[in-house]
């Protein structure tokens, strides 16, 4: 021991003493009381004797130590040349104080119950080796050293040892004939006489002691193998002869010859050598001469040779297993130093326990109290064991808290047993090192083995300092496989300032929590290999602090829980090694649960080359991952509020971030997600997630980086992803070709249960497919009143080169290869109150309701912006190749906001849907019904909606959409192209459904089109118009397919053209009493001028009941108010109906007369075809208000039916007979009514 650690154990442990011996009994302090002088100022213990007033007594054999023991001195010191002192004989209980310095001496115990046993009244028993080597000690090769049952033992410096020291069976050159003495089992009270002539292997003091671990063979049954042989010596011995008178017993061993003399007879007396026979001793015993044989004249040294069988064999079995029955008297389990009860403290030396077995010890106790060690700068005590053995065992009962541990230094050192293990009580560790090293032979592997752990406690505390020390002062090192740094059973774990170093094994775990609860904090964990945890708990709370764990190998968590729930706040976890290819596996991870809770909070950063955190359903349990901000409140109810806020970032560039499978997946904090699996090999494959025993648990694809398959996600907090996915595959239609890969992709559970799915804020991004991807269930982006949400955005553009059709060669396209839409929602519903929703190639947000289910789901959007873009998809004309950038819109285009399928109730209160700036296609909206359910309820209440290159929305089939908000605004910018701001799309899906048709109510709201305003293309589509509504364009309104009945009909609004207001280009009978554009009211305007610039322009013959207007209707023309192009039509019909309105040509600066006219005929009529009974028709002043193109040959019965009364301005009638040439030419203003 170094001087400074002398001094530091002084100070220390002997100021117990100091009391303790001050208050002891007078009788016990008279033995060997000091009378003056200084002794050797080397003395660990001087100052605290001299205060005592003791001297040390001195021994120097075996006998002389017990008997000092026995007479109760308080201070003894082995003394002598003889290294080592052989105890044959019992001792009695220490009940006084004891000061013990082994003084470089090993006492040896030649039983299997302890030397010492310090009572409960004794308050400090001191054992030590105050010599240069501090090499001496006590050792009990078959059992234990020293014990307490009460009081207090205090072991300083020396070597204390229990169990055989070899496992090496010797085979000896040199034998004995020698004479042997064994006993018919352990409750033998005596030993049999002695058989001679017996061949033994011959021990010498070079030689000591030795252990058998094979049959020796020539020696019977003596010698089987796990026998321990102990060597000593009897000087002034002999053995008998019979001697004439039978006074010496043929063969028997006799010591302590004496002579006596009276007068001139000499009396030769000695003691029959016969040692203790109780449940400990030996089995067998034999001995020989070392030299010369002595007789009763001239005795010698002998060797006597105890046997003990079954060494290891009764170290490991409870005493009721032992082969001769329920011993009670013997002292088990065995250890160098055991206790029963009271205080043990090993502020230094060496302890070993060499029996290999189950159930032994260094040092063992059974309740009390011990310390390890000493704090400050000591050499620490050191503590071994070999096989199965263990260090250091606290046997108290699990739950007793009675029993405390505390480790201030040391360094302890296990193979396949535990290292330090206890049960029940307190343990806290300040410092030390732990070592396990579990390569030896006799290793346990395959299911369910195990090689014990560095610290194991069943029920109870362990403990460490609540203050971060950057040296680690506590560390683990581990070799081997199936081995824990810590395992509880129950109770609770703290530790921290603790490194735990593995080297390459598999099954191994550097924290395991079994039902209890666990802190790592301020801990770093390197554990390489496969199959192996970081922290692990079963069912119990674990926590990993501000901790630093680096995993390499397969199947290998940094945090793994089944059942119960994990916290991991702060540090940083690796996972270095990345999937199993070969097999298609993915098999590790950096946090993961089975059936538990992951809480994730701090300044926390993950990389795994695998998975980065997963959390999977138990049997009958549902999963829960959740990040936090700076309190953690557990579904238990339990709240932590010492954590520190921070970002969680995991990094995954080969594999899923997050995996929540049958779970759910809360954020209120900042989260930011970076992963990638477009880059890998065999990316494309199936991958099955797997447990740690290597079982396929459930296929999925791998696929995404954020994955919730089968439950929830809220991130009230900020959510950020950025994600590299895989290429879609090239298959498929544009109506069930799935994005491969997303950022983030929730699916409702197959059982049918709520899936809620909420992302307040962040960044998502995507480079290589879609951004967010939710099956079922309800979806919230952004806050509500906030204005406020999430940017998903996705950067993939390539498309596949081969075009395909929609239907009938009309509509081509190509599949998506690395674009993706920025939000898909599959079967459920959404709410949108803000954020940022971008595509480069798919659409902002597709809302898709296409499965067999007739549940109808709600999309509401009150604000964001959401752009789609296009970069494949074109509409052929005339069998014409695609015409790039012509109006790229149609069902498997991309827009801002697409919506399709049935059973949807769609709110549009607010946001801005495309873009109009740049040069990139793309459009605002569509919706696009199915027939499997309820047709789609659209209600546009506000938005701006734009367009580039494209139409800015788009109405297909079966949907009912109305706009009805004064702040919407629908408008399209382009460069190039002829577009539309509302289109109306072709009917060339489901044409043989007959309620196909779409209704679109636009009562408000400004559309501006820079070909058109609304392009209306589908004749089964209703189209109204009314209130405020503004449409506007070169042409406002195309109708470019024969509406059916009331397929428009226009109220009140504004349709405004550059052009024409209306241009009709398609017409069709009507069989009913309707007509196909009904206009009763609104302004309808067309600004141009000379050639240009008509309210309507007909362009085709109309057919039966095409057109009627009337009531407060009002066209406007900067050329004509109504241009008939064709004046034809269905002969015996009436196909135009003028009934009322106001009519006013030549707003525009144009000639008067031919040109500018309230309605112009530039071709022949038929009778009835265009019938007006009512209106005012207007133009400049010189011009004529309703003219034709053959003035001469028409006649005004062939529009004005009988009964009608036409006048001029001036109130002047005109006979219907006459032409128009000799009627009404220059009649700047007519008004036309029924009589």
């Amino acid at each position: 021991m170094k001087e400074r650690t002398r001094k530091i154990f002084i100070m220390i442990v002997m100021a117990a003493l100091i009391v303790s011996l001050m208050a002891a009994s007078f009788a016990a302090l008279t033995y060997g009381r000091y009378s003056g002088g200084r002794r050797d100022e080397n003395s660990a213990y001087e100052d605290i004797l001299d205060l005592v007033g003791e001297t040390a007594f001195e021994v120097s054999t075996a006998d002389e130590l017990v008997n000092a023991i026995n007479n109760g001195y308080s201070y003894i010191k082995v003394v002598g040349d003889d290294p080592t002192l052989v105890v044959n004989n019992n001792v009695a209980d220490v009940v006084v104080n004891l000061v013990l310095d082994v003084n470089g001496h090993k006492i040896v115990r030649n039983s299997r119950n302890p030397l010492l046993n310090v009572r409960q009244s004794v308050s400090v028993v001191l054992v030590y080796d105050s010599s240069e080597k501090a090499e001496g000690g006590f050792y009990n090769p078959v059992g234990s050293a020293l014990q307490t049952s009460g009081g207090t033992l205090t072991v300083g410096e020396g070597v204390y040892e229990s169990g055989p020291r070899t496992g090496i069976g010797l085979d000896f050159s040199y034998t004995v004939s020698a004479t042997v003495c064994s006993r018919d089992g352990r409750k033998a009270a005596s030993y049999s006489v002695q058989k001679t002539d017996q061949t033994f292997p011959k021990l010498t003091e070079k030689t000591g002691d030795v252990y058998f671990d094979e049959n020796y063979s020539g020696t019977g049954d003596y010698l089987k193998a796990d026998t321990y042989l102990i060597y000593t010596e009897e000087k002034n011995a002999f053995v008998g002869d019979g001697n004439g008178s039978g006074k010496f017993e043929d063969g028997q061993l006799y010591v302590n010859r004496k002579e006596t003399s009276s007068g001139e007879t000499t009396t030769i007396t000695a003691d029959k050598f016969s040692p203790i026979c109780d449940v400990a001793s030996c089995d067998f015993y034999y001995y020989y001469p070392v030299g010369t044989a002595g007789t009763a004249n001239s005795p010698q040294t002998y060797a006597v040779v105890y046997g003990y069988n079954e060494v290891k064999g009764l170290a490991k079995t409870k005493n009721e297993n032992l082969t001769s029955g329920n011993e009670t008297n013997l002292v088990w389990p065995y250890a160098a130093i055991r206790s029963e009860a009271g205080n043990t403290h090993a502020r230094g030396g060496e302890f070993y326990t060499y029996f290999g077995e189950e159930n032994t010890y260094s040092i063992y106790s059974e309740g009390g109290t011990m310390t390890v060690g000493l704090s400050g700068e000591s050499d620490p005590p050191k503590f071994q064991a070999i096989g199965k053995g263990v260090c250091i065992n606290m046997a108290g009962t699990s739950g007793n808290a009675d029993q405390t541990l505390t480790i201030e230094n040391g360094e302890f050192s296990s193979k396949i047993g535990d290292t330090i293990k206890m049960s029940g009580g307190e343990m806290e560790v300040k410092k030390g090192s732990f070592t396990k090293d579990a390569t030896v032979l006799g290793a346990a592997s395959g299911d369910g083995a195990s090689n014990g752990s560095a610290i194991s406690i069943s029920g109870g505390t362990l403990t460490s300092s609540d203050t971060e020390d950057t040296s680690k002062p506590i560390q683990f090192h581990i070799s081997g496989s199936y081995v824990n740094g810590i395992y509880a059973k129950g109770g609770e774990v703290n530790i921290a300032n603790a490194t735990f170093a593995f080297e390459n094994g598999k099954n191994n775990q550097g924290v395991y929590n079994d039902g209890g609860t666990s802190r790592a904090h301020w801990c770093d964990f390197t554990i390489p290999g496969n199959n192996n945890y970081g922290i692990h708990s079963t069912n119990g709370t674990t926590r990993a602090s501000d901790c630093a764990i680096k995993m390499t190998g397969e199947y290998a968590v940094g945090v793994y829980t089944t059942g119960g729930r994990a916290l991991v706040e702060g540090g940083r976890i690796d996972v270095t090694f990345a999937e199993n290819k070969s097999d298609g596996l993915l098999t590790s991870a950096a946090v993961s649960t089975e059936g538990g809770e992951i809480y994730l909070a701090g300044n926390l950063a993950i990389t795994s080359h695998s998975l980065g955190v997963t959390v999977r359903q138990g049997e009958d349990t549902s999963g829960l991952l959740e990040i936090a901000t700076d309190t953690i409140t557990t579904t238990d109810g339990t709240t932590y509020s010492d954590i520190d806020s921070g970002n969680v970032t995991i990094n995954t560039p080969n594999a899923t971030g997050i995996y929540v499978n049958n779970g759910n997946l809360t954020n209120k904090g900042t989260v930011t997600v970076t992963s990638s699996v477009g880059n890998e090999e065999g990316a494309d494959k199936g991958w099955n997630w797997v447990n740690a025993e290597g079982n396929p648990l459930i296929s999925f694809n791998k696929y995404n980086g954020v994955y919730v398959n089968g439950g929830s996600l809220v991130s009230e907090g900020t959510l950020n992803v950025t994600f590299t996915g895989v290429e879609n595959e090239n298959s498929g239609t544009y109506l069930d070709q799935q994005i491969k890969s997303y950022a983030v992709r929730v699916e409702a559970a197959a059982s049918g249960g709520e899936t809620e799915v909420s992302i307040a804020g962040g960044t998502i991004s995507n480079s290589v497919g879609g951004g967010v991807y939710v099956g079922g269930g309800t979806v919230t982006l952004g806050v509500k009143n906030g204005n406020k949400g999430p940017t998903v955005q996705t950067t993939g553009k390539l498309l596949y080169t081969s075009w395909l059709e929609v239907v009938g060669g009309s509509w081509k396209y190509m599949l998506n290869k690395s674009g993706g839409h920025a939000v898909e929602v599959s079967g459920g519903s959404l709410t949108v109150h803000g954020g940022n929703y971008t595509s480069q190639q798919g659409n902002g947000i597709l809302i898709r309701n296409t499965a067999d289910v007739k549940t109808t789901n709600t999309v509401t959007i009150e604000d964001g912006s959401f752009v789609g873009y296009n970069s494949g998809y074109y509409i052929e004309y005339d069998g014409q190749t695609p015409l790039g950038g012509d109006r790229m819109v149609g069902p498997a285009a991309s827009y801002g906001l697409n919506v399709m399928g049935h059973d949807l109730d769609v709110r549009i209160n607010g946001g801005e849907f495309g873009n109009n700036e740049g040069d990139v296609g793309n459009s605002a909206a569509s919706f696009f019904g199915t027939p499997d359910g309820s047709r789609p309820q659209v209600a546009v209440h506000g938005g701006t909606f734009n367009a580039n290159n494209a139409d800015a929305i788009s109405v297909f089939r079966f949907i009912d959409i109305t706009f009805d908000g004064t702040a919407s605004k629908i408008s399209s910018n382009i460069s190039n192209g002829a577009v539309a701001s509302l289109s109306v799309q072709n009917d060339l899906l489901y044409t043989g459904e007959s309620d196909r048709g779409s209704t679109i109510e636009i009562q408000s709201g400004t559309f501006t089109g820079t070909a058109y305003g609304i392009w209306y293309a589908c004749g089964y589509d209703k189209l109204s118009i009314s209130g405020d509504a503004t449409i506007k364009g070169p042409t406002g309104l195309q109708v470019a397919s024969a509406p059916v009945e009331n397929g428009i009909t226009i109220s009140g609004g504004t349709i405004e053209g550059g052009t024409e207001g209306i241009y009709y280009n398609a017409s069709a009978s009507v069989s009913g009493e309707g007509y196909g554009l009904n206009i009763t009211g609104g302004i309808i305007r067309g600004t141009g001028n000379n050639k240009n610039g008509h309210a309507l322009n007909i362009v085709v013959e109309p057919k039966k009941h095409a057109i009627h207007i009337g009531g407060e209707a009002q066209l406007f023309g900067g050329r004509d108010a109504i241009y008939v192009n064709n004046a034809g039509g269905e002969e015996d019909a009436v196909c135009v109906s003028i009934t009322g309105g106001t009519f006013t040509g030549a707003e525009q600066d144009t000639t008067a007369g031919d040109y500018g006219c309230a309605i112009w005929f530039d071709s022949g009529m038929n009778s009835s075809v265009y019938q007006i009974t009512g209106g005012t028709f207007i133009t400049k002043e010189g011009g004529s208000a309703i003219w034709t193109s053959s003035p001469v040959t028409h006649y005004l019965w062939q529009i004005f039916p009988d009964g009608c009364s036409i006048t001029d301005g001036e109130g002047n009638s005109f006979n219907r007979n006459w032409n128009f040439n000799t009627t009404i030419k220059g009649k700047s203003q007519i008004t036309v009514s029924m009589s």
